[in-house]
Order: C-alpha cells, then sequence, then structure tokens
C-alpha cells in the first residue's frame, strides 16, 4: 500500500495534537518505558493501546482505512536521538502449530479471535515521511519490520504528538473489529522499551474493544508461561504460587477469570515443559530447581483443599 501526501494531510487534518490516550515515553535507567495504556495482565505484554473511546479507524483516502491514533507523549529523551518503532510477530497459540502472526484480528460478528478474511494490509505510516511498516497477518513484512517515529525535536518533547498514520486496507471491505500488533520502542542511544499491543478499533463498542485487546494478548502468550519467558517452567509455579488468590496481581491468571485459582494451576501443568519455537529454551537457575522441589511438597495439600471447596 502506497501512501501520498494527500493521504498525510487528509488525516492530519482530522486529529491532530491532544487526542485519543497517548503512548506516554520516558527513559528510567538509560532504557525507554511506556505507560499509560490499557493495563493487559494474563498476556504476552502488560498494557494495549488505544483504548480511548474516540480511537476508531475511519475512512481514509485510497480505499483503506485510517487513524492516527495511538499518539506519543515522549519525554526524557534527548532532542534529536532517534526513536524507533519495532513490530514483533508472536506466535498464535489458538491456532494449530502456533504460526507466527504479525497482525491480529478479532471479529465484531463472532466475538473471538480469527483470520481476517481477504488478508487485508496494516501500513503504519509516518507523517514526517521518515519511513512506513506494512503488515499481513501471518508473512514477514517485506519493508523491514522497524521504523523512525520521532527523531524527536526539542518541539516534540513534552508535547502530544501524532507522527504515525495507521492505514488498513479497506478493498474489499475490511470486517469489523479489532486489529493488531506487538510492538516495542528502541533508539541507538538507550535500552529498548518492554512490548506493547497496538489495537485499531474498527466500529467496536469501548467494551468490546477492551475485551478483544485482551484476548489477543493473551493469544500471543505460551499458556502457564505466567513469567513471560518463553518457557513454561518451575519459575511460572512459583510466580502462580506467590499471588495465589489474587485479584491484583494477576501475571498467573491463565484462565483469565480475574483471579489466580486451581484453574490456573492446571494450565500450567497442562502445558509444563512447552517453549515457544521462537525463543531458546533456558537452562533453570539451580535455586530455582531447589524452591521448585520446595514447593511442590505443598501442591498434593492445596490440590486436597480445592477438592473440598476450601481455597
Amino acid at each position: 500500500m502506497k501512501y501520498t501526501l494527500a493521504m498525510v494531510f487528509a488525516l492530519a487534518a482530522g486529529i491532530c495534537y491532544g487526542h485519543g490516550n497517548p503512548i506516554h515515553v520516558n527513559v528510567t535507567n538509560g532504557r525507554l518505558v511506556v505507560s499509560g495504556g490499557l493495563s493487559t495482565p494474563g498476556g504476552f505484554v502488560s498494557m494495549a493501546f488505544d483504548d480511548h473511546e474516540d480511537a476508531y479507524l475511519d475512512v481514509a483516502p485510497g480505499f483503506t482505512l485510517g487513524s492516527t491514533l495511538p499518539g506519543y507523549d515522549v519525554n526524557g529523551m534527548e532532542a534529536e536521538s532517534q526513536l524507533n518503532i519495532e513490530v514483533i510477530a508472536r506466535p498464535d497459540f489458538t491456532l494449530p502449530n502456533g504460526p507466527l502472526r504479525w497482525m491480529w484480528f478479532w471479529d465484531k460478528e463472532s466475538q473471538q479471535l480469527d483470520i481476517a478474511p481477504s488478508n487485508p494490509t496494516l501500513e503504519m505510516a509516518s507523517q514526517r515521511l521518515l519511513g512506513n511498516v506494512v503488515l499481513t497477518q501471518f508473512d514477514a513484512p517485506t519493508t523491514g519490520a522497524s521504523m523512525q517515529v520521532l527523531q524527536p525535536l526539542s518541539t516534540d518533547l513534552g508535547t502530544h504528538q501524532h507522527p504515525i498514520l495507521y492505514l488498513l486496507d479497506d478493498a474489499p471491505a475490511a470486517k469489523f473489529g479489532a486489529y493488531g500488533l506487538f510492538a516495542r520502542l528502541t533508539s541507538p542511544s538507550y535500552g529498548s522499551s518492554e512490548p506493547f499491543l497496538i489495537a485499531l478499533n474498527y466500529n467496536l463498542s469501548v467494551e468490546d474493544f477492551q475485551i478483544a485487546a485482551k484476548e489477543i494478548n493473551a493469544a500471543a502468550k505460551l499458556p502457564g508461561d505466567y513469567d513471560n519467558n518463553d518457557v513454561v517452567d518451575g519459575g511460572d509455579f512459583l510466580l502462580w504460587q506467590r499471588t495465589l488468590h489474587s485479584t491484583t496481581e494477576l501475571e498467573a491468571d491463565g484462565s483469565l477469570n480475574g483471579v489466580i485459582d486451581a484453574d490456573d494451576l492446571t494450565l500450567w501443568k497442562e502445558n509444563f515443559g512447552r517453549v515457544t519455537t521462537t525463543s531458546v529454551s533456558p537452562i533453570p537457575e539451580p535455586s530455582t530447581l531447589v524452591l521448585l522441589g520446595l514447593n511442590l511438597c505443598g501442591l498434593w495439600r492445596f490440590r486436597r483443599l480445592a477438592v473440598n471447596g476450601n481455597e
């Protein structure tokens, strides 16, 4: 999909500054940090953008749907230190064999994660003509997976900017739902940010959109991998045990029912030993193995309590 200056100005005229829920960017201990998104525990990432009530894909030139949301609010970086965004492919664990997925789709009609018909493209295009990334659902982007977001100029710092256009192919007509991608921010001057989810709303209610973002996020996480190291091992059990019964610390909420409970333990047991195909299986630290052995001794007692309804 090619973008033109006419398309850039047409969208930018509608949405310029201070609109929607921006990706807040700061620097802590030499590393980029993002904040301000929708909390999405229990999945691959801890937050998603953009859950603002005005954030939606709208008609754009050239048989596309477009948005400039989410924007960016950058602080703490040196002026003219480059800020990039890198799209991350993740296995789709809802599909057989977990194929790598670059773009995700949640269907309004079926109310579940699905494969978007006609394999539409989603383009991220710089309003400052700094580059673009074109995504499909399962093929690696021929444009490369990274592009520059801002330099940023001194005038960019501390202000809510919209430097990127998001353009979804609408020929044939795109289905209603949420279209998403996982990404991280990078810079030659700073360490990379933690990954996050960008989700684009096409005719969903705010409530459905938030459900869609959380389900996309959950689908990209290896079931039972509660500490997000792409392997289901003893560390995940220890995290589950430490947060058992919690309704606020939900990293180990694999069942997505809002509480750490026996269902999450069952999920861990069913997937113990699995490794995400895109990662190398780490060797457990000796301390982890010792702690796992000690803590598994209490597992039988917990199971008896759970069966008796006395969790």
